[in-house]
């Protein structure tokens, strides 16, 4: 499943997928053993790949996203006590959860 939006107000384009072979042909990289990653932001937008389909795993993947894109057009998300980081955290969590087994149960830390 792979699901794409355009992060307002910033014009960022973001692409959820849950496939390996999805994420790895689109931003070339290697993803054995992750599970999940989020790339750069770059003129195509970034990509956040949640191949566990763990709710945890997206919640990590979803901060990496919104600091890339926060860096990206420039805020600097300690001036604003972690506003602009939180909301754009929870904008893409609620887009991308579609990707995720709900009833996985956490793993973080383990």
């Amino acid at each position: 499943m792979r699901r794409s939006i355009t992060a307002a107000p910033y014009g960022i384009r973001v692409t959820f997928t849950a496939s390996r072979k999805t994420f790895e042909r689109r931003v070339r990289c290697d993803t054995t053993g992750a599970a999940g990653m989020c790339s750069d932001v770059t003129a195509k937008g970034v990509y956040v790949g949640v191949f566990d389909r763990n709710p945890a795993t997206l919640v990590h993947e979803c901060v990496h996203a919104a600091l890339a894109i926060l860096s990206y057009v420039g805020i600097d998300v300690r001036n604003d006590r972690g506003e602009a980081l939180a909301y754009m955290t929870d904008y893409l969590w609620s887009i991308g959860r579609c990707l995720c087994d709900l009833n996985t149960a956490h793993t973080a830390g383990r």
